[in-house]
């Protein structure tokens, strides 16, 4: 069976796309998988990558001229499936069809309900392009062979407009040497690291974090990733910031080996409409990253999220909002070391156990022999 994921919005290295769903398909012998993204082509653990050239920097171009692009270079591979990754490629979908091919939709987010948030469509349109492109959404995502839904609130939705839907998470690969469960001994040292690894922006409630350390005593935040310069000039003006080490963009084998030697993880995202709210989202690694690196997490009250960490004892659930919470929740594992190196060993365990990608991958084989 020949597949083909496209892509025209994600690098050809994301890590759910290749890593996760193209290498798993391509582990059995009868697949033949390719990769359609931007940058340049290559082979990678039996997945052929056809590059389409550099991202535009515009949004505008990326959303038609890129997306038409990788659309053209995908014709050309004459799949059997294509499992498409953004929606500005929905508008392909039909064309594929007519040519006899299968269409996965894999929606990474909420589309529908992260469209208010969108600042790029003006606010005097917005109420009247959501009508439209909702209508639009359901139409063409009724005519695809599945749908992918990274959330359970998502698949809720999706699943309304075409009953081929499979809920397929992103939790993190678990290689074999990291089932292994290495004792993390108590913090020896003076000062406690806490660590966030990501995207650094609002959304994840630095400010908060750097008002909540404020006046603890040996602590330091240590923060991995890239951020606007406006941004990150924000939080200097805090006075928590004398006590963050912030490393900027670092390759990931050092990111994960500095989540293992922290102490404490935060994972405090903002109630968003992407994140369902206060259901919360099991589309984004963080939280589960934190909890394989056998860190203690501190994050948000999403139902998910709270459902997860209390049901596991790996953590304390905390409203993303209130410094008092997020400074209770340090203090209390600062001050209790037994009770976080406990919590940290769980959330391990429990990744280990359950929150990882094997589970998932058995869903994506199905979803391919049911459709094929």
């Amino acid at each position: 069976m020949k597949i083909c994921h496209v892509t025209s919005a994600h690098k050809n290295n994301d890590i759910r796309i290749l890593e996760k769903q193209c290498v798993s398909l391509a582990k059995k012998s009868e697949n033949e998988v390719y990769l359609v993204a931007s940058g340049e082509s290559k082979k990678y653990k039996n997945v052929t990558i056809v590059g389409i050239g550099a991202r535009p920097g515009s949004r505008l171009k990326r959303m038609i001229i890129h997306s038409r692009k990788a659309f053209k270079t995908s014709l050309k591979i004459d799949a059997d499936i294509y499992h498409l990754h953004d929606p500005e490629l929905l508008q392909y979908v039909r064309k594929y069809i007519k040519k006899n091919k299968k269409v996965i939709f894999d929606s990474h987010e909420d589309v529908l309900g992260s469209l208010s948030e969108k600042n790029y469509i003006p606010k005097i349109i917005r109420k009247q392009f959501i009508q439209l492109f909702t209508k639009y959404f359901k139409s063409v995502v009724s005519s695809c062979s599945a749908v992918v839904a990274v959330t359970p609130h998502c698949r809720d939705d999706l699943v309304k407009f075409n009953p081929m839907c499979y809920l397929i998470t992103n939790y993190p690969i678990i290689r074999e040497e990291q089932k292994i469960q290495v004792e993390k001994n108590k913090n020896v040292n003076s000062v406690h690291k806490i660590i966030f690894a990501g995207g650094i922006s609002e959304d994840w409630r630095h400010r908060n974090i750097l008002r909540a350390i404020e006046p603890i005593e040996n602590v330091e935040y240590h923060i991995y990733g890239t951020a606007a310069v406006s941004y990150l000039e924000e939080l200097k003006q805090e006075k928590g910031w004398d006590k963050v080490v912030f490393w900027g963009q670092t390759e990931h084998e050092k990111v994960k080996r500095a989540l293992v030697e922290a102490d404490i993880g935060v994972a405090i995202s903002r109630y968003g409409s992407n994140a369902g709210g206060r259901l919360g989202t099991l589309g984004n690694t963080k939280l589960f990253e934190e909890m394989q690196a056998g860190l203690p997490v501190i994050a948000t009250d999403f139902v998910l999220w709270k459902e997860i960490i209390e049901g596991h004892k790996c953590g304390i659930c905390v409203s993303p909002d209130s410094v008092e919470e997020i400074r209770d929740a340090i203090c209390t594992l600062i001050n209790d070391e037994d009770l976080a190196v406990k919590m940290g060993e769980n959330g391990k365990e429990a990744v280990i156990e359950r929150f990882n990608w094997k589970s998932q991958e058995t869903i994506l084989l199905e979803l391919y022999e049911h459709i094929s």
